[in-house]
């Protein structure tokens, strides 16, 4: 039995990686193909712009192309057993299909932690660098205790709590351009009215004299302030820079932000939308194995294969579906990636229990 293991192991894995290498090419292939002008024009040399390409596919499809490849793998390893009426001699030794395909569900378990870990370095660090290309986290940004600091330009943000163009416990500096500090503002809540001017409820205005350090700063204390400010970005975090912060940053801030009885919705959303992708490989693969053991009646892989594609893209589309109502709704809703991929997961386990020993 064990030399059994290892020979579908071994032509799973080969399928796998062929099938990875095939679709991670055709994606690079087509998004140059849509995008090559403008990474042209945003880069000077052609090594820049191959760069690029590179991060905006794990920005973007890394979470998925692993879980197809390992579908396609799958598929064509049991697909091709089965047209070649290996199964059929499986079972005739008194041996079930399903025990002799185990390895592959071992492997795809150990392709999933590794997708987990791939998607919290590389997809992380390219997810950082798409959120910085769209004007996103101009400087840095951390969050940490549920309060947000991030820097843009001259000036350093502080504060809890964002809710669209305001945010709450606020501190900001100003510095000059030499970096010298001329201005804090420590404000209850400060609304952001426009690109350039700000309006602060109980707030502490202090002003610095950089060319006078010995002198006391000018202090302003006012229930409600409107002042100007360089800044070229809200308070509110976008999707795609909670998707840029790591797991365990993005863990405290949301049990620090609901400890105070705020919503903290789309990040939870995003949490565990990054926390189920990587489980996708394994279901995917559950998905193709009863798929390519049927090969075993029609003798052709066309069908399957159709049958697979309607499945594979009903899923995703769903998925899609489920993470945007769960970033819109926040709460409960939270959840809905995980309960999608317990539905389709049940359903993959059922069609493998009924399949003929």
């Amino acid at each position: 039995m064990s030399t059994l293991w290892r020979y579908y192991a071994a032509r799973f894995l080969q399928a796998f990686a062929g099938s990875l290498l095939i679709l991670a090419l055709l994606v690079v292939v087509v998004d140059m193909l849509l995008n090559w002008g403008d990474i042209m024009d945003a880069e000077a040399s052609l090594a820049g712009a191959f760069r690029v390409l590179l991060l905006r596919t794990a920005a973007n499809y890394l979470t998925y192309l692993i879980p197809v490849a390992g579908f396609v793998g799958a598929f064509l390893c049991v697909g091709q057993a089965a047209r070649a009426y290996e199964v059929m001699a499986i079972r005739a030794g008194g041996i079930s299909p399903i025990y002799a395909f185990v390895p592959i569900i071992l492997i795809a378990l150990v392709i999933s932690a590794f997708t987990l870990w791939l998607n919290e370095t590389a997809g992380r660090s390219a997810a950082e660098w798409m959120a910085k290309e769209a004007g996103l986290m101009t400087d840095r940004l951390e969050l940490e205790s549920g309060t947000i600091w991030y820097h843009s330009g001259r000036v350093i943000y502080s504060g809890r709590e964002p809710e669209d163009a305001k945010i709450r416990d606020a501190r900001i500096f100003e510095r000059n351009d030499a970096g010298q500090l001329i201005r804090t503002v420590h404000a209850a809540v400060a609304h952001r009215l426009s690109d350039d001017a700000w309006r602060f409820e109980d707030a502490i205005v202090r002003t610095f004299s950089p060319g006078e350090p010995a002198a006391p700063p000018q202090v302003l204390k006012a229930a409600d302030v409107t002042l100007g400010l360089a800044s070229v970005r809200s308070p509110r975090l976008d999707s795609r820079e909670l998707s840029a912060q790591r797991l365990p940053v993005l863990m405290t801030y949301i049990r620090a932000i609901e400890a105070r009885g705020s919503d903290a919705g789309p990040a939870r959303a995003i949490l565990h939308s990054r926390l189920s992708a990587p489980f996708l490989a394994l279901l995917f693969v559950l998905f193709a194995i009863p798929l390519a053991l049927s090969v075993e009646h029609t003798k052709s892989l066309a069908i399957p294969t159709l049958q697979g594609v309607g499945i594979l893209s009903a899923f995703l589309v769903l998925r899609e579906y489920a993470g945007g109502i769960a970033f819109q709704l926040g709460g409960p809703a939270a959840i809905l990636p995980w309960a999608l991929l317990a539905v389709f997961a049940l359903w993959s386990v059922s069609r493998l229990v009924r399949m003929p020993r």
